[in-house]
């Protein structure tokens, strides 16, 4: 896979944990994608709760749950 398919595919799985509104919801899917749980991914989602927190706070929060 390429690099920018594997971005692509990573921001994808990110976007789709900003949607989960519970704990086990968001330990259910890191538990299947395991490539999540990297320091670089851990760095994307300090950044986008950053971005986010201005326009879907919801949205900010889930991220920012996830990253703990």
């Amino acid at each position: 896979m390429s690099r920018k398919a594997k971005k692509s595919s990573r921001e994808e799985l990110i976007l789709q944990l900003a949607q989960l509104e519970s704990e086990p919801a968001r330990l259910k899917f890191l538990s299947r994608h395991k490539s999540l749980a990297q320091r670089e991914v851990f760095k994307q989602l300090s950044d986008l709760v950053l971005e986010k927190i201005r326009v879907d706070t919801r949205v900010a929060l889930h991220l920012a749950d996830a990253a703990c």
